[in-house]
């Protein structure tokens, strides 16, 4: 993949030239299905082109994360400096081509179409009441990870968002070898979407939360059933703000991406309800099989009602959640698609509720107050 897109850059003068405006060129999404290629987008926000930064989303370069147990974990960014240290300021190197900012290089390359994919997706969201997406994220491109042996943690080929530094993590691609993740729509709404979790259902006290609840009982369970709902959710935002069901497997070979297709017809297994299992073969929960189930049932809500309109109730069903999670610290499966569900049109609640009967059976008493 690399190659061919290296080939359709243009060479030439970088940037120092006058920042020809907003008009970028990024690896995007340009036909119904997902189909990516090379186009010019136009950013709503760009503030500073050689730094990427906007109002929505600041790049930064040169970083070192820190993975280390004993590093606070303070809500909100307050526990970014112990997390994040010494990065700086990216520099875009491009050219200027009738007014169109061209990337120079692959690594630039990246850089403004994550910029251009975060951006997209935070208007979106912002659109949808997400008061958070108004904020300026960071995004940290390519970081060195530092970690202590207790504590495994992925050094490349992989995005995330990291609570503890409230921003934005991209690491090198060494081991896949398709769409790079940073040029990966869904990849990127994916990770947004964790971000839009944990200030809507959180409050943006996640941490707090659980530094409160961790003595109480079945606070493990229920920790266990929010992360996998928060990977569903995160998969259907993807999903969504890409018309891509699929979206994983541009960047990922089938093993990985195709559990994760939202459109398979996943169920919630009676072992799994209690948030304890699956597990993985190093006996670590294994949240995206729930979590999969998650995303599968929003998407057919969505084929049924719109994806707008269940997009606008999940993020409403989230905050519903908030004042149970945080007092409480107590969530089941199924709760947040009910919410869901009574939140759409009350002639569309019957066909939903049997869209998702068979998949939520272990739990359906959950949706007694929707689906009767």
């Amino acid at each position: 993949m690399r190659r061919p897109l290296l080939s359709l850059l243009l060479a030439g003068a970088l940037g120092a030239c006058a920042v020809p405006g907003d008009r970028v060129l990024i690896l995007d999404r340009i036909a119904a299905g997902g189909e990516l290629a090379l186009t010019e987008v136009q950013l709503t926000g760009l503030v500073d082109l050689d730094r990427l930064e906007g109002a929505r989303v600041r790049l930064f370069g040169g970083a070192t994360l820190q993975v280390d147990p004993t590093n606070p974990t303070a809500d909100r960014g307050a526990s970014r400096s112990a997390w994040v240290q010494d990065g700086g300021a990216v520099r875009l190197r491009w050219v200027d081509d009738g007014g169109v900012a061209v990337p120079a290089d692959f690594d630039s390359l990246c850089m403004t179409t994550a910029y251009a994919h975060v951006e997209r997706v935070a208007d979106r969201l912002a659109a949808l009441g997400v008061g958070s997406a108004a904020d300026q994220a960071p995004l940290f491109y390519h970081p060195r990870v530092e970690q202590s042996e207790s504590e495994p943690f992925p050094t490349t080929d992989n995005a995330l968002y990291l609570p503890e530094a409230d921003g934005f993590v991209l690491l090198p691609m060494r081991i896949l070898r398709d769409i790079p993740f940073a040029m990966n729509p869904g990849v990127l709404a994916h990770e947004y979407a964790h971000r839009v979790f944990y200030y809507e259902l959180w409050g943006g006290q996640m941490f707090a939360a659980i530094a409160e609840h961790q003595g109480t009982p079945g606070s493990l369970n229920a920790w266990n059933r929010l992360r996998a709902t928060d990977e569903g959710v995160a998969d259907y935002i993807g999903a969504y703000l890409t018309d891509d069901p699929d979206f994983l497997a541009k960047s990922a070979p089938a093993e990985i991406a195709a559990p994760r297709s939202l459109r398979g017809a996943w169920v919630l297994e009676p072992s799994w309800v209690n948030g304890l299992e699956p597990t993985t073969d190093e006996d670590e929960y294994a949240r995206y099989l729930p979590g999969s189930v998650v995303a599968a049932a929003l998407w057919r809500l969505g084929q049924l009602a719109g994806h707008d309109a269940v997009a606008a109730a999940l993020v409403d069903a989230e905050r519903q959640l908030r004042a149970t999670v945080l007092g409480s610290f107590d969530y089941r499966f199924g709760e947040l698609e009910a919410l869901v569900i009574g939140a759409l049109p009350s002639g569309e609640r019957a066909a939903a509720c049997q869209a998702l009967a068979d998949a939520y059976a272990a739990v359906w008493s959950t949706f007694a107050a929707v689906c009767p």
